[in-house]
């Protein structure tokens, strides 16, 4: 299984969990019915009453937030608690914080039972963790510290990494990076190069692909990102080169052909716009 749909194998949920649908359509009701000023402090612009596809997105950005936060074992509401005891300062972003902090309890309230989320921090904290086989985590070098929370719990549980016994001291008992020996660590670099905008990097790595061997084909090439925002117009400039080239992380199904045809027919459907009817066209 993956790192994702480990953490359900390894619980019993105490009652009726929320089906992330469920949770999405709830806490998307539950932002159209909450105060306007609160959800101005986190959305200026507020999707209008009737653009339902406006604020299932918004739930559906507030409730990626809310899982990244889960896996650090935090909630929005706890953020500027957690930051003043490490004393960091929030500046502007603290006010909407306390909002999202809010939205996120009236939209717990109007759930009425655990989601995915509150149902593996529970799990957490009353020590109800087990496993009735033997876990093997392979490659597995930055686990949440939700996973790793669940993973302590366990009795039998074997980290693979793919690393020489070197370097055995950089990594946990879970398998994960002890980051302070890798800060000591010397990196070898073959080939530096710098470029001076984020157009010129897709240009050059065109170049160095093309400067590969004729007998080099794309399985046996990997270009890595600092930044995924980068993905796309890399992705478009290997194409373009006459290189396939996919993504990794896939693309979301939101950006698919069906879903942007079904966007744009609700919206000139609702509205009438010239500008949704020529968007149709297109």
């Amino acid at each position: 299984v993956t790192a994702g749909g480990l953490p359900e194998r390894l619980f019993e949920a105490e009652g009726q969990m929320a089906d992330d649908l469920t949770a999405t359509l709830t806490r998307a009701a539950a932002l159209r019915s909450a105060e306007r000023g609160v959800l101005e402090q986190v959305v200026p612009h507020p999707p209008s009453d009737d653009d339902l596809v406006g604020w299932f997105r918004l739930a559906e950005q507030l409730g990626k937030l809310s899982e990244e936060l889960a896996a650090a074992r935090l909630r929005p509401a706890s953020v500027t608690r957690v930051a003043a005891e490490r004393g960091v300062d929030l500046g502007l972003s603290e006010a909407r914080w306390e909002a999202l902090g809010e939205l996120d309890a009236g939209y717990r309230q109007a759930l009425g039972r655990p989601d995915r989320q509150t149902a593996r921090q529970q799990a957490i904290e009353q020590q109800r963790c087990r496993c009735d086989r033997a876990v093997v985590l392979v490659g597995l070098v930055d686990l949440s510290p939700q996973l790793a929370g669940m993973l302590g719990q366990l009795d039998d549980v074997t980290p693979l990494v793919p690393a020489p016994d070197t370097h055995a001291e950089g990594f946990d008992a879970l398998g994960g990076l002890v980051v302070d020996y890798w800060q000591e660590q010397s990196a070898e670099i073959v080939d530096l190069r710098f470029v001076d905008q984020p157009r010129d990097q897709a240009v050059e790595l065109v170049r160095v692909l093309a400067a590969l061997p004729e007998s080099t084909s794309a399985e046996d090439v990997t270009v890595g990102l600092g930044d995924e925002e980068a993905a796309g117009s890399l992705g478009r400039a290997i194409a373009l080169a006459g290189t396939p080239a996919r993504a990794a992380a896939g693309s979301s199904v939101l950006r698919s052909a069906p879903v942007v045809l079904l966007e744009t027919l609700g919206r000139y459907a609702a509205q009438q716009r010239f500008a949704d009817l020529a968007a149709l066209v297109r």
